[in-house]
């Protein structure tokens, strides 16, 4: 059986914003909350630690000060929010009101202007994760997955997962 531990990467540095394909490290705050975490993590033996290739979330794995090799897969990268990246939650409500209702009316079929569509960016999501129904065995495997949010969600409703 696997088990999937899933975590999502720190407060970054530009909290409160679009920032699905911008690059950017964590906050003072977040290297705080990830390193309150560590010692639950260091408990765990993991057979794979499989991260995003954002910077927020490889210094996610650093600081968790974990011994495993770390497995970068481009996959699982954040959405990309096209033109709303880096703006605000209320610079991209006030400026496209037209376009979020939009977004709230038919969430899958959204398109971020100039950016990836929710249904693409799931499609990609899917295929990760179904990769391991592949690979299951009957050996038990701990599996420590480092991502954004919307990854997350996808994965919860489709899988059993564990939190600490």
């Amino acid at each position: 059986m696997i088990t999937f531990y899933l975590l999502r990467h720190g407060k970054t540095v530009l909290d409160g914003r679009y920032i699905g394909s911008t690059d950017c490290v964590l906050s003072d705050e977040g290297e705080q909350q990830i390193k309150l975490l560590s010692p639950a993590f260091t408990k765990i033996e993991f057979s794979k630690v499989i991260s995003s290739p954002m910077k927020r979330c490889i210094q996610t794995f650093d600081l968790l000060g974990i011994n495993n090799n770390l497995q970068i897969v481009s996959e699982i990268r954040e959405i990309n929010f096209g033109d709303w990246e880096k703006k605000s939650f209320h610079e991209v409500f006030t400026e496209n009101k037209n376009l979020t209702k939009v977004w709230q009316k038919n969430p899958l079929t959204f398109q971020f202007p100039s950016g990836e569509g929710i249904e693409q960016f799931l499609t990609r999501i899917k295929n990760f994760y179904s990769s391991f129904e592949i690979i299951e065995d009957e050996k038990n495997q701990n599996i420590l997955i480092i991502l954004i949010s919307y990854a997350n969600a996808d994965f919860m409703r489709n899988r059993h997962f564990c939190v600490l």
